[in-house]
């Protein structure tokens, strides 16, 4: 072989290798993006189902609201309305004001969710690189 013919078959070489390491480097970059846009959509996908669960429980506290039933516990609770045939009893210490329906604090005991862990490449990763 002749030194042109090594030099070609060096740089054939180191072409081919480059060549290699670009497409590992993409694939990786790939990988990792995927694996963020599929954490992003899980996310989206838990707040949406939270706010669904949230407007089913506040369409019903609206239907409650609007029923007579409702209306006849509010005209106990806050007016002191009683029926004809019913005998009412005060207890010392408690008022109207004081009792609060569950339903008023359904809507309000929604307990935030705690994020998704990193996986351990991310945090490999963000620990090499820097990044987010």
């Amino acid at each position: 072989m002749t030194t042109w013919q090594n030099t070609q078959s060096l740089f054939g070489r180191l072409a081919l290798a480059l060549f290699i390491v670009f497409a590992l480097y993409s694939n990786v970059r790939l990988i990792i993006r995927n694996q963020k846009l599929t954490q992003r959509l899980k996310q989206v996908n838990e707040d949406n189902n939270q706010k669904e669960l949230g407007n089913k429980k506040l369409g019903l506290l609206i239907y409650y609201y609007g029923s007579s039933a409702y209306q006849d516990v509010a005209a106990r609770q806050k007016l002191n309305m009683k029926k004809p045939d019913e005998t009412m009893i005060a207890f010392k210490g408690l008022s109207a004001d004081d009792t609060r329906s569950t339903l008023d604090s359904i809507y309000n005991n929604i307990s935030p969710t705690a994020p998704p862990p990193q996986s351990n490449f991310s945090r490999w990763w963000q620990y090499f690189f820097g990044q987010n």
